[in-house]
């Protein structure tokens, strides 16, 4: 265990002090010609190494709630040094506030090991962890016991006097409660030293815990010898009282606890940063270097600052970091030369790997251009296919016809309206290939365009559109399929009426033709009513000879959810 020069040099004053109280209270008791107490010095003695004490512990151990419960252990000794000093400096033996202060002495002794167990509880944890508040029952037990000591007047179930309390001078018996103090704080001392021995994670360090208990024993003898009045060493007394053997006894026990590494301190760096193999600094507020291990890689001042906000690269190989911490900073080396050795050696395997993956590449782009070629000409097939029958009949009327037939340009405007048909639909079918929905939008734009060739013809043609929104694109397909169906169906319509209601449930078309010999029949859509089930869309239709009207509802969902069962024919809406 290695200690520097500033702590042994503060570890012999604690002890010269120490002794040097129990010299003079050894004098005081002695020699009785001085004219004051020595005794007196002795207890101030006992005071100044409990404040120095709780210097030392304030300034050293890191963990808040270790910290606090081991500065509130300290501090009852300081109190127990000050009752002492009242006690027997002050005031004659007789005196009948001495036997309050002496049953005062009880509220440090059952506070002591209480505090020092939830002080064990908290050593190595961090400070936001929290120990199970059950523990803390222990304080509550000795606070109790502590009361019952403090009001023994009225029970004298710790002490029994023989001439009432005022008596207390003159001896005392111990009953039933002062048995349970004892065992009490001997019960809370062994389970400090259990939760210390759990604490310790190395088996070679918990022989350091066995010399903790030693000296809990040993206060275990004296508390035993002092109970029996059986005067072991009968010149003990005159030189520690109870409260100066409990001091010692505690405060060497903390001592070797943090010397030992049981109780964790801010002090011997110099062993780790001597022993340890990792690049490391440890650098107070000034910017000094304080320590640093023997592999440490140099850095400059303006380095270490810039560490504290990001990374900084040494050279290839190295990376400084920094982090505050109290006191100071704390700055250590990454050692990277593993980490680029690898990456140099993946890199020379992605090199010889680079050939083939272009090899591969290559092969999948000519793949993939394949499919698509495929998927291009499938679809291509598929748009040649629906729309064959409307190609038939305008290159029909395109070779059937010249520029000298009455009828050229009727049969022209015919063949435009197919032509528009046959363009508007191949484009929605190439639309609906990169979106499932399309815009009620390009259903409008289809059928305004064919009425323009429409009107060619000299037919009256009005198309009204209210909403807006997106629906699959098999549905607005089908919508202007049964459109361009409707209004060939017709020889020489008057008038054409579309209307296209579109909302959040679905899309309506309605058609109405009028004109002479326009009445269509169900027998003209039997042929699309599977298409409508499908897509779970409904179909209404009403027709005398001067009238047509057809109307067709399109669900939102679309293919898939069609009702379980769909109305066909009937009157329209």
């Amino acid at each position: 265990m290695y200690i520097n020069r500033s702590t042994k040099i503060m570890l012999s004053g604690a002890i010269f002090l120490y002794v040097m109280a129990g010299v003079f209270s050894f004098l005081d008791n002695a020699v009785e010609a001085f004219p004051f107490r020595l005794s007196g010095i002795s207890y101030l003695a006992h005071c100044v190494l409990c404040i120095l004490a709780l210097i030392y512990l304030k300034r050293d151990i890191p963990n808040l709630q270790a910290r606090r419960y081991l500065m509130l252990t300290v501090a009852a000794l300081l109190v127990w040094q000050i009752v002492a000093m009242v006690k027997n400096v002050l005031f004659p033996p007789d005196f009948a506030i001495n036997r309050w202060l002496w049953y005062f002495y009880y509220v440090p002794m059952l506070l002591i090991p209480s505090t020092l167990l939830i002080a064990a509880l908290n050593t190595g944890l961090h400070n936001s962890q929290r120990i199970d508040p059950a523990y803390y029952l222990a304080l509550l037990v000795s606070g109790v016991l502590a009361i019952g000591v403090l009001t023994n007047d009225y029970h004298q179930l710790a002490f029994g006097f023989s001439d009432g309390p005022a008596s207390f001078y003159k001896g005392q018996t111990y009953r039933p409660l002062f048995y349970v103090v004892m065992v009490w704080i001997f019960v809370v001392f062994g389970m400090t030293v259990y939760v210390l021995w759990r604490r310790i994670r190395v088996e070679r360090n918990r022989k350091y815990v066995l010399v903790v208990l030693a000296i809990i024993m040993l206060a275990g003898l004296y508390l035993a010898w002092r109970v029996t009045n059986y005067a072991v060493i009968p010149w003990l007394n005159d030189i520690y009282d109870v409260p100066q053997i409990w001091e010692g006894i505690v405060l060497v026990a903390l001592e070797l606890c943090i010397r030992l590494g049981i109780i964790k301190a801010n002090y011997n760096f110099l062993e780790f940063y001597t022993a340890s193999t990792i690049s490391s600094t440890l650098v107070d507020g000034d910017g000094t270097i304080r320590y640093q291990t023997s592999g440490i890689i140099p850095s400059t001042k303006e380095q270490r600052r810039q560490a504290l906000d990001e990374s900084v690269y040494l050279d290839r190989d190295h990376r400084l970091r920094g982090r505050y911490i109290s006191g100071g900073y704390a700055f250590w080396t990454d050692d990277l030369s593993q980490l680029n050795q690898l990456n140099h050696e993946l890199s020379e395997t992605q090199e010889r790997l680079k050939e083939e993956n272009n090899l591969i590449k290559a092969e999948n782009e000519i793949l993939a251009r394949r499919v698509k070629a495929d998927e291009r000409n499938k679809l291509y097939d598929l748009m040649a296919r629906s729309v064959n029958s409307e190609l038939d009949i305008m290159e029909d009327l395109i070779k059937n016809t010249s520029p000298d037939s009455p009828d050229f340009k009727e049969k022209l405007s015919e063949a435009c309206i197919y032509k528009a048909y046959i363009k508007r639909y191949c484009n929605m079918m190439l639309m609906g290939q990169d979106s499932e929905e399309l815009s009620s939008f390009e259903l409008e734009n289809s059928i305004r365009e064919s009425m323009e060739y429409i009107k060619l013809r000299g037919i009256d043609c009005e198309l009204a559109r209210f909403g807006d929104g997106f629906y699959p694109a098999e549905s607005l397909l089908l919508a202007y399929s049964i459109y361009e169906r409707t209004i060939v169906k017709v020889d020489k319509p008057d008038k054409i009426l579309v209307e296209i209601a579109a909302n959040e449930t679905g899309i309506r078309l309605s058609i109405r033709v009028d004109g002479k010999d326009s009445r269509l029949t169900e027998e003209d859509y039997q042929d699309i009513d599977q298409d409508l089930i499908k897509i779970g869309a409904s179909r209404y239709l009403t027709s005398n000879e001067n009238t047509t009207h057809l109307q067709v509802n399109f669900p939102r969902l679309g293919l898939g959810t069609a009702p379980e069962k769909t109305r066909m024919g009937g009157e329209a809406g």
